[in-house]
């Protein structure tokens, strides 16, 4: 009998071991208020929004972002506000030179807010390892990304298309 339970036992150690290897570990996921902390760890300033952090950029004018959590996994959301969507109808060819640039930039991409009428340029970073000095190199990209990027999400430089008669 014993050397049955010894053979069950070591069939059951080898299972859950052999079981623990296939089971791929849960993503770490941090709350806002540690979010925060990193994000005043860019040596940035930070403030506290309502759900988010925004961050003030240095430069010529005033940039900022805002860095927030997802809702729908442990990721960080790193969001440039560019322009609104001009009234009345923009030339087509704007909009896809835009949407094109977003499988130009490692990661990051325009997204456009239906509520706001505001573009914004994103990327987000996983929660697992992100550090102060993680999240200012990506703030930083973000912005020279901006700059790069102008001409393109700058929505007062866009033709408007012209009204059929």
């Amino acid at each position: 009998m014993s050397r049955f339970v010894l053979v069950s036992a070591f069939t059951m150690l080898l299972t859950l071991t052999l079981s623990a290897q296939n089971t791929p570990p849960k993503p770490k996921s941090i709350d806002f208020e540690s979010l925060g902390k990193i994000a005043v760890g860019t040596g940035f300033k930070t403030e506290t929004g309502q759900g988010v952090y925004k961050v003030t950029l240095p430069g010529e004018d005033l940039w900022f972002v805002e860095v927030w959590l997802s809702k729908t996994g442990p990721v960080v959301l790193v969001t440039f506000p560019c322009q609104g969507l001009p009234t009345g109808k923009v030339d087509a060819t704007s909009l896809l030179t835009l949407l094109a640039q977003n499988g130009r930039m490692d990661g990051a991409y325009f997204g456009f807010n239906e509520k706001t009428k505001n573009f914004y340029l994103e990327s987000a970073l996983a929660v697992d390892g992100l550090t102060s000095l993680k999240l200012r190199a990506e703030l930083e990209r973000l912005q020279k990304l901006a700059v790069k990027s102008a001409d393109l999400w700058d929505t007062s430089k866009w033709p408007m298309e012209k009204e059929k008669k």
